[in-house]
């Protein structure tokens, strides 16, 4: 799939979107735009009054129609009313606003029926590569520190269920590795055949994994050919799973810092999908995020 299919027509998705803290102008500028360009409904939960920021950038006649306030004295009535909501049905989408990632993380974490059957949350980055003939879709390289084997089978699985929501007719995922067959000296090698003889031995449909792969093997096929790699998914991955976040890390700041990558993402793992969006990102960015989430409700 293309980088582009990800992010169009915007201005046909629809959801209710639970957005924690908007009390910066840069957040609300993002609130603008979503309200622009979609016809998504926006709760704001704060403990800040947002209505200065709302007259500034003119959003009062959106206020009880599809954007909606919840001022809480404290942050524990704060996330008490974002609780009921999104566990009500009432919002679709749980979005990080002025907040720090690990309180987002721990109010998910904490309450068990936020979570599905897995139990277990990571972040899936989807990139456009110059020079690349698709998005390449990561993970994970924001959560998980040193996932482990099984951990990765999950990733595997949740990030299949994510391109299938997306509209996927195949998937094509790659472990990484330093090299290109499993060495012990090299564990994230071992690791990376394992995890290719589970899904071997527990096939999935429109699912193919193999490994292990270095960076270039997987995203070459002439890099491929020249290592003697006979493979379906070398050179041609959809997706790519890091062993470690120090990986998925460099990987993902090397693509966006030096290589001009863009890039969108989500978490998944929950019954909802949570945008989880830097401080540092744009504001395009991030509503590319939600514009990603939004499609997958």
């Amino acid at each position: 799939m293309l980088y582009s299919e990800l992010v169009d027509a915007p201005e046909t998705l629809t959801g209710h979107i639970a957005l924690v803290k908007a009390n910066d102008p840069h957040m609300m500028e993002v609130v603008r735009v979503i309200l622009t360009k979609t016809q998504a409904e926006i709760s704001i939960y704060d403990t800040e009054n947002v209505s200065e920021l709302i007259q500034q950038f003119q959003l009062e006649d959106e206020v009880d129609q599809r954007l909606h306030i919840y001022q809480a004295e404290n942050e524990d009535d704060m996330y008490a009313m974002c609780e009921a909501h999104l566990e009500a049905g009432q919002t679709q989408i749980l979005m990080k606003g002025h907040v720090m990632t690990a309180d987002i993380l721990k109010f998910v974490l904490r309450r068990k029926h936020f979570m599905q059957d897995a139990r277990f949350l990571n972040h899936v980055a989807c990139f456009d590569i110059s020079g690349y003939k698709k998005a390449l879709l990561m993970t994970d390289p924001a959560l998980n520190v040193s996932p482990s084997v099984e951990d990765r089978i999950k990733m595997v699985k949740q990030l299949h269920a994510f391109a299938q929501q997306l509209g996927y007719t195949e998937l094509k995922v790659g472990l990484l590795s330093s090299i290109e067959k499993a060495t012990k000296s090299v564990p994230s090698s071992v690791e990376a055949a394992e995890i290719k003889d589970y899904f071997t031995e527990h096939s999935m449909p429109h699912l193919k994994v193999d490994s292990p792969f270095a960076f270039d093997n997987a995203m070459s096929e002439e890099n491929a050919r020249r290592k003697g790699i006979q493979s379906e998914v070398a050179g041609d991955v959809d997706a790519l799973i890091v062993s470690q976040l120090d990986v998925g890390n460099v990987l993902y700041k090397s693509l966006t810092q030096f290589g001009g990558a863009e890039t969108i993402g989500t978490v998944v793992g929950a019954k909802f999908p949570i945008v989880l969006t830097s401080r540092t990102d744009d504001v395009q960015s991030k509503f590319n995020s939600v514009v990603l989430a939004l499609k997958l409700l």
